[in-house]
């Protein structure tokens, strides 16, 4: 891309349908390719640490996981390092391990207390410190 840039951008012929990119179209650089718009990912994971751990302390483990690829794929897209990120549906909390490895400020919300203390164990080094709050 930096090669056609610097030529000067694409210079293309019209289609038969009479479409075509315009005399030097693909001449500025916008700062990189647009990501693939296909992710590959499952959501099959039942004994991963956070699962063994919420067995482990008597507690559900959210039903609807996400597979943690997803999650990283858009905190990467759509926000830089420090910025905040809000989760309002929370449920196991794979918002707030990304944004912790990825150097995001996050806050999360979950209308299950049950699930917002089980999600402690995607966070690194948690504590607990509102044990009233959030039990386990």
């Amino acid at each position: 891309m930096l090669k056609l840039i610097s030529r000067g951008g694409e210079f293309r012929r019209e289609r038969p349908a009479g479409h075509g990119a315009t005399q030097g179209a693909f001449g500025r650089d916008n700062g990189g390719s647009i990501p693939s718009n296909l992710i590959t990912a499952t959501n099959s994971a039942s004994n991963d640490y956070y699962h063994r751990q919420c067995r482990q302390h008597n507690l559900p483990p959210h039903p609807a996981t996400i597979d943690e690829r997803v999650v990283d794929f858009f905190v990467r897209m759509l926000t830089d390092e420090g910025d905040l990120v809000a989760d309002f549906l929370a449920g196991s909390n794979k918002v707030g391990r990304v944004c912790e490895a990825l150097n995001r400020r996050w806050i999360a919300s979950e209308k299950a207390l049950a699930y917002i203390s089980g999600s402690k164990f995607h966070i690194p080094g948690y504590v607990n410190v509102a044990p009233d709050i959030c039990p386990i």
